[in-house]
């Protein structure tokens, strides 16, 4: 999250504001976890990964090895979700000025 800001203020853009969360996701097996990974068009980011297929035997024991996170018959996956916002030109900066609002007006 806080990389995101940097790069927020590298880019000249001013007050970044920036939050997180984690979310959990159930699914009923990999199978349907894996279908939705690839929905949403998510990728192992990891340069030093293997670039190619993977082997029966070796996609078996990664099934066997996310079954120990099975909980209460479901399969668990965990999303950080950052959130942020940020301001073109100068920061703002506060002001002296007051407005007041009379909300009895209307009445």
């Amino acid at each position: 999250m806080h990389d995101l800001g940097d790069v927020i203020l590298q880019v000249k853009l001013a007050d970044p504001v920036m939050d997180a969360e984690m979310l959990t996701m159930t699914y009923p097996g990999l199978k349907q976890l894996l279908q939705e990974l690839k929905f949403i068009g998510a990728t192992n980011a990891v340069h030093s990964r293997t670039r190619g297929l993977t082997s029966k035997s070796r996609f078996r024991q990664f099934e066997q090895a996310y079954e120990r996170y099975r909980q209460d018959g479901v399969l668990p996956a965990s999303y950080e979700v950052i959130y942020g916002h940020a301001w073109r030109g100068e920061p703002k900066t506060k002001s002296s000025q007051t407005i007041k609002v009379d909300f009895k007006q209307g009445r």
